[in-house]
């Protein structure tokens, strides 16, 4: 007989993105990994969660304000929310 091992799936691009105010906060295969990321975000009040699908090319948007009291959902722009921000430069001093 042969033993069945459990193999770890191994992805080199993940399927799901969640990002956090323009921060990558997780990359995950399974979409109820990235479910349970968002509700987490959502119980410590962050203002925006995006919900990026690489496969399906689409961006979800959960936002909310001081004066709302429930997130609201929006259709994002994928090409615009996958774009990496551009980094400012730092000036170098001399020592």
């Amino acid at each position: 007989m042969t033993k069945q091992i459990e193999r770890v799936e191994s992805v080199k691009t993940p399927r799901f993105t969640v990002l956090e105010n323009g921060v990558e906060v997780l990359k995950a295969s399974k979409i109820e990994l990235a479910f349970e990321r968002v509700k987490l975000l959502q119980a410590e009040l962050k203002p925006l969660i995006v919900l990026l699908d690489h496969k399906e090319k689409t961006s979800t948007h959960y936002s909310k304000t001081i004066h709302q009291k429930n997130y609201r959902i929006e259709a994002g722009n994928f090409d615009i929310d996958t774009a990496v921000p551009p980094v400012a430069e730092v000036p170098e001093t001399e020592d």
